[in-house]
């Protein structure tokens, strides 16, 4: 997922919401749930929705 919809006021408005994927391993993923946002701003997207996942590549998952 590229974008979230955010709920906030004009003067906490943000361009931008990061999420750090440096941690993660094979078949991880994280969800809107996951993300922190500043004071005053939500993320209205459900919350299950994937935002970003690791897939197994088909060569390992036999293995």
């Amino acid at each position: 997922m590229r974008q979230v919809n955010i709920l906030t006021t004009p003067e906490k408005v943000v361009d931008e919401v990061v999420a750090d994927i440096s941690g993660m391993e094979m078949g991880a993923t994280i969800r809107v749930r996951d993300i922190t946002t500043p004071d005053g701003v939500e993320i209205t997207n459900t919350s299950a929705v994937p935002i970003a996942m690791i897939e197994i590549p088909r060569a390992l998952k036999g293995k």
